[in-house]
């Protein structure tokens, strides 16, 4: 029940379909949290409202249920382990998202890919406290308390010094900093994946929180989020290095897009090879429908296989990285790879971008799909 609520939710593309002006509105409303713990219900209440009541509903009898099954669930025998100074939560996020200042603060950070969990008795007493706290918020509860879980095997295997995250969008993120406090832990988030104004990112805090940009930093504030955390350091992720020879002159990243937007991409790199430009697309190995990509483009364009080709070799043996909003898009930036914004494939998408103060629509740098066809003409 659990899990088909978020599947539902994760539907519902609340990113594009709900207003920034009902957004912000919304953020608003909403008091000044008092401690770290209301901050986290505050964005607890930001996410909340940007589902459907259905999904809420849904969500909040599942968790009842679960709640009383992870509170009296036995933990899990912890091997006994050398002491890290900083473990990284990256559950399988590759370790070059890790900024160079971090690891050079901490020395060698362990990177898990999974933990185990455990609860002990003090750990419990929090838990009842924030039951007792907002009684009828099941779901709050039920992550905060999953989230310990993890986190109490985290520290009693590794006896960390810091551990490391990256989930300014999880409303437990400032419960568990003051989690790690309480237990003279440092609590550290490292940015991954692009932002925009969207009220999922509201109000958190981390006792040090690492950003991509300057950039972020002001539009994190605007969020809400707790001033004076963050720390701007471009991790080697997005600055790609190498020589490869440039086999395309245009690559488009795709990410989820549904069969109309396919076909418009399939017509614009049509449209740029009739123009005598070598071109490609690059599906996405997770949101991408391959069956259709293939359907639409094979045998009119090249499509790359992003099972074979790294990102770092696609981006840097393309002359122009097109996406209409993309992690890529920033990796092309940092590395010298031209970047092109897609404003024709999707119009209602890329004006809804501006609104939600997308990066490389606002500081206006960032090259036009239609400037180019502009000057083909």
């Amino acid at each position: 029940m659990y899990k088909a609520a978020n599947r539902i939710a994760a539907g519902q593309d609340s990113l594009f379909k709900i207003p920034v002006k009902k957004q912000r509105e919304f953020l608003e409303k909403i008091k000044e949290p008092g401690d770290l713990i209301e901050r986290s219900y505050n964005q607890y209440l930001c996410q909340r409202w940007l589902k459907s009541k259905f999904v809420n509903i849904l969500t909040d009898i599942g968790s009842m249920l679960l709640l009383f099954y992870y509170f009296n669930k036995k933990g899990e025998q912890i091997p006994s382990s050398d002491h890290s100074k900083a473990v990284y939560l990256g559950m399988g996020a590759a370790r070059d998202i890790i900024p160079e200042e971090l690891e050079k603060a901490y020395g060698s950070i362990l990177n898990l890919s999974k933990v185990g969990e455990c609860l002990n008795k003090s750990d419990k007493e929090i838990i009842k406290k924030l039951l007792q706290r907002y009684p009828l918020s099941f779901e709050f509860t039920l992550k905060c308390l999953i989230k310990v879980r993890m986190y109490r095997w985290t520290i009693n295997k590794y006896s960390p010094d810091a551990i490391i995250v990256s989930g300014e969008y999880s409303y437990t993120s400032s419960f568990l900093t003051y989690y790690c406090r309480k237990n003279g832990i440092k609590h550290i988030n490292i940015m991954h994946g692009e932002k925009l104004y969207y009220i999922r990112d509201s109000f958190f805090e981390f006792d040090k929180c690492y950003i991509w940009d300057s950039f972020y930093m002001d539009l994190f504030k605007r969020l809400r989020a707790a001033p004076g955390q963050f720390t701007v350091a471009v991790p080697p992720a997005l600055i790609l290095k190498g020589s490869y020879a440039k086999k395309h002159d245009y690559t488009y990243y795709l990410g989820g897009e549904k069969r109309e937007a396919l076909v418009r991409i399939q017509e614009l790199l049509i449209r740029l090879k009739a123009m005598g430009y070598r071109v490609a697309v690059r599906p996405h190995p997770r949101y991408s429908e391959m069956a259709l990509i293939d359907k639409l483009f094979r045998g009119k364009v090249n499509i790359e296989d992003p099972y074979k080709i790294q990102i770092k070799e696609s981006i840097l043996s393309t002359e122009n990285v097109i996406s209409l909003y993309s992690t890529v898009i920033n990796q092309a930036v940092c590395s010298g790879v031209h970047a092109v914004i897609d404003d024709v494939s999707d119009v209602g998408r890329y004006k809804l971008l501006y609104e939600l103060e997308y990066r490389f629509l606002i500081d206006k740098n960032t090259l036009l799909v239609s400037q180019i066809i502009e000057c083909e003409k």
